[in-house]
This record gives C-alpha cells, sequence and structure tokens, in this order.
C-alpha cells in the first residue's frame, strides 16, 4: 500500500539530521540531532555492534510521524566514540563505561536541557540507567530501557566477548566475529530464520561492515567490564518502560532490573521470539507500550509537545 505525504517520511532526513561533535572531559562526542528543538528532547543510546542508524530505525520507522516519540519529542542520537556513521580514526576513544556515561552529562549540560526522555538499548540502556540512579535529580522524566544489562558480565559472556574483540582489534570483520555479534544481538529465531539468510541479518551483516572495528572493540570490552547496578537501581525517581526480549542473553538481567526499580511507576513488557534488540526484530510490537508510556508523561505533563495541552 502506497503511503500518503502525510505517513511517508524519509529515512535518510530522520537517521541524518544535524550531526555535530561535542567536546567532553572524556574527548569528542558526535551526536545526531532529528526534530524540532522546541520540544521535549530523547536522549537515545544504542547497543554494542550498532549505531544510531542501525540501532533504531525500524523502530522509528514503524513507528510513523504521528507517533508521540517522533510528534512531542526532538532525539539526540549519541553515537560510542568513533562508532558514528563514517567515524574517523581518531574518533575511536578506550573508555569505560563510567566516562561514557559522563560523556552523556556533558551532552545534556552542552545542550542546557533541563528535562528529557532516555531510550536505550542493552549497554546503551545500562549507561542510561546508571546515570539516573547515580544522578536522581537529573533531566529524565521517563526511560525506556530495551533490553538492559545490570549484572557484571558472566563468565561466558567475558570469555567469548574478550575473544571477539580482539579479533576485531587485530583482523577486522570476520566472519566469526560477524556470528558473535548475531548471536549476542538478535533471537535464534532470528538467526536461523531462512538458514540465517533473512532481509534483517543480510542488512545487519552489510551495515555491521561500515563501522570501525577497533571503534566497536572499545565498547564491547568496555561493556565486559560493566559493574553491577541492581543496589543503585532504587534511586531511580522518574518512570520507567522496561521491554525485552524472552530469548535476550540478558534476560534474567532485565528481570533484575524490575525486581529494583521502583514500582509505582514502572511498566514491564517481554516480547516472545526476541533477542536483545527486539525493537529491530519486533518493532511493531513495541509501539502500543512506547504510546502509553508516552501518553502516562503527558497526562502528568511531561512531554506534550509544542502546541499540546496535557491528556491531548
Amino acid at each position: 500500500m502506497a503511503a500518503t505525504d502525510d505517513e511517508a517520511f524519509s529515512v535518510a532526513d530522520l537517521f541524518q539530521g544535524s550531526r555535530e561533535d561535542i567536546e567532553t572531559i572524556n574527548g569528542k562526542i558526535s551526536v545526531t540531532i532529528y526534530g524540532d528543538r522546541t520540544k521535549t528532547p530523547c536522549i537515545a543510546y544504542p547497543e554494542v555492534g550498532l549505531n544510531h542508524q542501525t540501532c533504531f530505525q525500524s523502530l522509528f520507522v514503524a513507528s510513523g510521524p504521528q507517533s508521540l516519540i517522533l510528534k512531542n519529542f526532538y532525539t539526540i542520537f549519541i553515537d560510542p566514540p568513533g562508532c558514528e556513521p563514517n567515524a574517523q580514526p581518531d574518533a575511536r576513544q578506550r573508555l569505560s563505561m563510567n566516562q561514557m556515561i559522563c560523556q552523556i552529562d556533558d551532552v545534556i549540560s552542552k545542550f542546557g536541557i533541563k528535562e528529557c526522555l532516555g531510550l536505550g538499548v542493552g549497554n546503551g540502556a545500562y549507561m542510561l540507567a546508571k546515570y539516573a540512579a547515580e544522578k536522581p535529580k537529573n533531566a529524565f522524566i521517563g526511560l525506556i530501557l530495551i533490553s538492559p544489562s545490570s549484572r557484571k558480565s558472566s563468565w561466558w559472556e567475558w570469555a567469548t566477548g574478550s575473544i571477539a574483540a580482539s579479533r576485531l582489534a587485530s583482523f577486522g570483520w570476520s566472519r566469526g566475529v560477524k556470528q558473535h555479534l548475531m548471536h549476542r544481538l538478535f533471537s535464534p529465531a532470528t538467526t536461523q530464520y531462512l538458514g540465517g539468510d533473512s532481509d534483517l541479518m543480510k542488512s545487519f551483516r552489510r551495515e555491521v561492515q561500515k563501522l570501525d572495528p577497533i571503534a566497536v572493540s572499545h565498547y564491547l570490552k568496555s561493556s565486559l567490564a560493566r559493574e553491577d547496578i541492581r543496589p543503585h537501581l532504587k534511586q531511580i525517581k522518574c518512570r520507567v518502560l522496561l521491554i525485552f526480549g524472552a530469548q535476550s542473553i540478558y534476560h534474567g538481567e532485565s528481570m533484575e532490573v524490575a525486581s529494583h526499580v521502583d514500582k509505582s511507576k514502572f511498566a514491564l513488557v517481554e516480547i516472545d521470539r526476541a533477542g536483545v534488540l527486539v525493537n529491530e526484530e519486533r518493532p511493531a510490537d513495541l509501539l502500543s507500550p512506547f504510546q502509553l508510556f508516552l501518553t502516562a508523561l503527558q497526562l502528568e505533563g511531561y512531554g506534550i509537545g509544542s502546541g499540546a495541552i496535557v491528556g491531548e
């Protein structure tokens, strides 16, 4: 079915918005800004092996221009150091997760943000949750956490991830490294569909090769050295929407998040036959939870959009 002019919007326009390099205490970081800056900002951070385009494209396209996430917010996509599209070699930085969280804080400060929505996937969600827990008076009015990690990496994750990170840094995008990331990000149902030759898997293998392998290796190593944030999650004061795939490698860790956050402003959605990257595997299943969550924020007076009224 052909889309109307109102319904159709360019993926290129969405993910190639205004790009800026922000100076932080831990070096430069690239952000891409899409939307009307008079609206409430949404800070988005991707998982390991992805940048803002490959992590969030399907979700935002499926949402459509009339969805609350696009209608009432503008988005600041933060890419991990050196993982932005067309990144230069000098953009690589080996930073700890805590240093990357400090970069997020510097971005919020740079733009003078007083309130914003947080949207993260995997270890991107981990960093936003840790930041919100450590600074409960921060700018977040709500967090959408997709398949977040929350504990120290398991022995299996650490061992296989360390091998993959070493091979990435030494040999680049080998078949084995791609397979490792595919199994980290996607469910077996997705990786095995059509013998692993589905359009989604073809797209992932094609797009991942465009990322700087050393930069991805740095992010992967940092994620493997992450701290346990479970004891701090009760400090999160904003509303939280937790979404995770039933076959995510972080399924248990996401459930730990659910057991530690304040239940008075919390909602949980588990998506069947999906892994960490549920927003790419089954984006349509996220639309209703997103709309309900953002409507709840509207009723509290947050993210109501330019010219809108509470509850509209």
